[in-house]
């Protein structure tokens, strides 16, 4: 009778952890994409857009590296055609820029854009669509 009642224990025991095992990748993989896209810039710089769409906002970051220091960059980020930000930022000490926006996700894919002009004019742009 105990071997019984300890065998049909473990029994349920694993059940339940598979199947909360299944549960919590099951909504990770509904909710959590992640999208990058690196590329080279006109004159050397490096710039790179990461998206990581999270039920309905959707992350994106802007990376620009290999900047001159202090170098002021005009950045413009645009979802689906549409601009969300127009800003003006300076290279670190790194000669990294960085910018972060939480955006609205829309109905169907999203396509977000990011053009950055130098002070030099060096052009840097790249797209993702997610």
């Amino acid at each position: 009778m105990i071997i019984k009642t300890t065998a049909l224990l473990a029994t349920a025991a694993l059940g339940l952890g598979t199947a909360g095992f299944l549960a919590t990748g099951t909504a990770q993989a509904d909710w959590d994409i992640e999208r990058e896209r690196s590329k080279g810039c006109s004159a050397g710089a490096w710039t790179s857009l990461s998206l990581e769409k999270n039920r309905r906002t959707i992350e994106a970051d802007v990376d620009i590296e290999r900047s001159p220091v202090g170098q002021t960059w005009r950045v413009r980020l645009a979802q689906n055609g549409t601009v969300i930000e127009r800003t003006t930022r300076v290279a670190d000490r790194e000669g990294d820029v960085e910018l972060s926006r939480r955006l609205t996700d829309q109905p169907g894919r999203d396509k977000v854009a990011v053009r950055a002009v130098s002070a030099t004019g060096e052009v840097c742009r790249v797209t993702v669509r997610i």
